[in-house]
């Protein structure tokens, strides 16, 4: 079996990956993959210059130097290339249509801010940490004074076609928040999470939704947002009473 890459899953981990997988050369590209904060992005740059393992160039690109590091994370990532490029292959490519509807209904939740609370809120926070590995679509959390981090997750579906699979994602999104203190959330000592499905209000979605909401109401999904698209509305849903709409304001 072979060891995890070095760093990995750490703020200097996430910045090796970012030069070494996602080709990212300047602070800001780094900045973008790495999803670090700029405090915490320079203080991984920093220890990472200290050990030699980057080294900055004349013309502000940083390059990983250490080959050692550079053969441990290309193969630990290797694999989950082939799976995409498997899945690439024999899947119909998604509509430009899907794409603007998730990137509009993506913009909608991150305008929304429940209770006027100023949130922390991050889009496609990625993570890989052994068998956990996931993109949630948008995520929003607060630290209150005592160092408890609320947490809302949302992943966003213009159209349901495979609600288990979907579940099953959510599922290993509130896993991971759970088991890990991600440093790329700040400080905490114990945390809530919440989950919500966010669907376009159309027809089929809202019978998928009445069809399984039993299903829905124990899978870990605290609500359902439908986005009205016509009236430019956000309806939340509540598990416990589905049936019963509450109009979002953003």
């Amino acid at each position: 079996m072979s060891k995890d890459p070095k760093y990995l899953n750490s703020w200097k981990g996430n910045v090796l990956k970012a030069i070494i997988i996602d080709n990212a050369k300047t602070w800001s590209d780094i900045k973008y993959h790495s999803q670090l904060s700029e405090n915490d992005l320079n203080r991984a740059l920093a220890e990472l210059y200290d050990l030699r393992l980057i080294i900055k160039k004349n013309d502000n690109t940083n390059q990983v130097t250490n080959s050692q590091i550079i053969s441990e994370y290309r193969q630990y990532y290797h694999k989950g290339s082939i799976i995409s490029t498997f899945k690439d292959m024999f899947q119909k490519p998604v509509p430009r249509v899907v794409d603007d509807k998730h990137a509009t209904m993506v913009q909608k939740i991150l305008n929304y801010h429940p209770f006027q609370v100023h949130y922390n809120q991050l889009v496609e926070f990625t993570f890989n940490y052994y068998n956990l590995r996931g993109s949630i679509d948008v995520i929003k959390w607060v630290i209150d004074s005592n160092g408890i981090a609320n947490f809302s997750i949302y992943e966003i579906k213009p159209e349901l076609t495979n609600l288990g699979e979907t579940i099953r994602q959510i599922n290993a999104y509130i896993e991971y928040l759970s088991k890990i203190n991600d440093p790329r959330l700040g400080q905490y000592n114990s945390k809530y999470i919440r989950s919500s499905l966010v669907v376009l209000l159309t027809n089929r979605n809202v019978e998928l939704v009445n069809r399984f909401r039993d299903k829905l109401r124990y899978s870990g999904i605290n609500s359902i947002i439908f986005d009205d698209e016509a009236r430019n509305l956000l309806h939340y849903r509540n598990m416990i009473d589905i049936h019963s709409p509450t109009f979002l304001q953003f």
